[in-house]
């Protein structure tokens, strides 16, 4: 047949009926993009998601009280305290005598004792000047030079006892190295009596091994000498140093608390990023919110005569199941839903008058509450944004004279019930 542009089908109608496809195919896409973003589960976990921010957010707001401000304020005052304490001069001069019978450290122990020497006379100079309001300015001064010359007594301390632990690794290597090449002599000499070798072939491997095990012996007593020096340091360093010390862990373990929930409630917290993998499309790849599964594999099931594992995945939608208290793991982080009714006597309303103003002369009306019940109120509610919700309780305390509290109880709903 002769070539013709002739088509089977009509190119005009080919088009429209692509066209219609591809569009069909585009809103199928995307109703399935919509569906599987509004899926049931993902709306549990956002509501959990809040709600998990809410319990932090009042966690902070319940460890971060007025009370434990004025308390990690009187701790680091206490450390800037310690840290200007006078060095006891005992252990000091210690330090010095045993520095400067160490040849190696002879010369930094001269140092030592001439800032020992100007700390000294600087104290001395602070002491003169008592409380004289005149020399004021000559007093912080003096303070201030003192203060900096003690931190470099103790830095060129520290620095002798680093110095010392450099020295000890490196005897520690050498004597590795003795004790290595001792076992070497020894199989060799061992080799020769097993091969029946000359016997002043014997004879030699036998002194080689004996002159090595000398070397090591006296590496030993040096490396020993050189551990119980640096020891020693550290031991007079930390004895110069204990309060100091102490008040430092203090001020650490006064801050670790409120530090690691203030990094809970930013991880928890939702932000821009999030929002961003949230979105209709976006969330189909490695969103936040994804099915929680846990693999059993000893409670499987039976498929088509063989078992398979099981795949629980009733947290996804009952996510508090499996949450506890911080530091409690025995208690549930969401127990069992139940009413409380709380009935708190008003203070005499003198003495309450005078707590509000007080109160609410350092943070307002929530001060003020704290003040007269110990509640503080969240900004907004746990499950309900406008509902009154308490999220801090000041720990019991007797209640004042006059004051009762009842308290009645009712149960409800259980956990696992979505939220």
């Amino acid at each position: 047949m002769p070539a013709t542009e002739q088509t089977w089908w009509n190119l005009k109608i080919l088009h429209v009926v692509f066209a219609v496809a591809a569009l069909v195919l585009l809103a199928a896409t995307v109703m399935m993009l919509v569906a599987d973003h509004d899926r049931p589960w993902k709306e549990y976990a956002r509501g959990f998601r809040e709600l998990e921010t809410w319990s932090a957010e009042a966690r902070v707001a319940q460890q971060d009280l007025a009370d434990y401000r004025s308390q990690r304020s009187e701790l680091e005052a206490g450390l800037a305290e310690a840290r200007r304490a006078p060095l006891d001069p005992a252990l000091a001069d210690r330090f010095v005598a045993l520095a400067a019978g160490q040849k190696e450290d002879e010369q930094a122990a001269g140092f030592l004792a001439q800032d020992i020497a100007s700390l000294v006379e600087l104290r001395g100079q602070v002491d003169s000047l008592g409380d004289d309001a005149a020399a004021k300015d000559e007093l912080a001064r003096l303070s201030d030079r003192r203060f900096a010359l003690r931190g470099d007594l103790l830095e060129r301390m520290r620095d002798v006892a680093k110095r010392a632990r450099f020295r000890e690794d490196l005897l520690a290597g050498a004597l590795k190295l003795r004790k290595a090449e001792l076992d070497k002599n020894r199989a060799d000499y061992e080799l020769a009596v097993a091969e029946e070798a000359a016997s002043e072939r014997q004879a030699e491997l036998l002194g080689i091994a004996d002159a090595k095990r000398e070397e090591v012996a006296q590496a030993t007593l040096v490396f020993q000498e050189t551990n119980t020096y640096r020891k020693n340091l550290d031991s007079l360093i930390g004895q110069i140093t204990a309060a100091e010390d102490m008040a430092a862990k203090l001020v650490a373990d006064h801050r670790t608390k409120l530090s690691l929930l203030e990094k809970t409630l930013e991880d928890r917290r939702a932000n821009v990023g999030k929002a961003a993998l949230e979105l209709p499309v976006l969330d189909a790849f490695n969103g936040p919110l994804r099915v929680e599964q846990v693999w059993l594999p000893q409670l499987t099931l039976n498929n088509n005569f063989r078992d398979v594992a099981r795949f629980d995945r009733c947290i996804t939608c009952h996510r508090g199941m499996d949450k506890s208290q911080p530091g409690l793991p025995q208690e549930p982080a969401y127990p069992e839903a139940e009413a409380i009714v709380l009935s708190l006597a008003t203070p005499e309303a003198d003495a309450a008058r005078e707590m509000i103003a007080e109160a609410r002369k350092s943070g307002g009306e929530n001060e003020a509450l704290q003040a007269v019940y110990g509640l503080r109120l969240a900004a907004r509610g746990a499950f309900v944004a406008d509902a009154p919700t308490v999220a801090v309780v000041l720990p019991a305390a007797a209640p004042a004279p006059g004051q009762r509290i009842h308290r009645r109880r009712r149960r409800g709903r259980g956990r696992g019930h979505g939220r």
